[in-house]
């Protein structure tokens, strides 16, 4: 494993990213009217669901794991631009998200503490 390698693979063992994953999705976002990417997924995974079942009610008697395999290929399909609804735009909303500077300079620093810390 080569140094970059091992830092990424401290990085996640130290649990910086999935603490920047949670805080990423549940911070408020103004285009949400204060609410947070989570919710916003939730919801629109919810509003989907129910639009399918809406036009086949048999989903609802179909074995589940079926039916979740069918509920994600239609999300994944068309790459989940069925969940991009006004006010927000989910794809755009992430790479908006991770273009910020703060973002950047937090990881940054975040990797040259783990760098400096474990130098060999």
């Amino acid at each position: 494993m080569d140094a970059a390698e091992k830092l990424v693979d401290d990085y996640k063992k130290q649990g910086h990213f999935d603490r920047l994953k949670n805080e990423f999705f549940t911070r408020n976002n103004d285009a949400l009217q204060g609410g947070n990417l989570e919710n916003h997924v939730r919801a629109r995974v919810d509003s989907v669901v129910k639009e399918m079942v809406e036009k086949d009610e048999l989903l609802l008697f179909k074995n589940r794991g079926s039916t979740s395999a069918l509920i994600e290929a239609q999300l994944l399909k068309d790459d989940y631009r069925r969940l991009d609804k006004e006010p927000v735009k989910i794809a755009d909303a992430i790479q908006n998200g991770l273009e910020t500077s703060s973002l950047k300079e937090q990881v940054r620093h975040q990797l040259e503490e783990l760098a400096q810390a474990n130098p060999d």
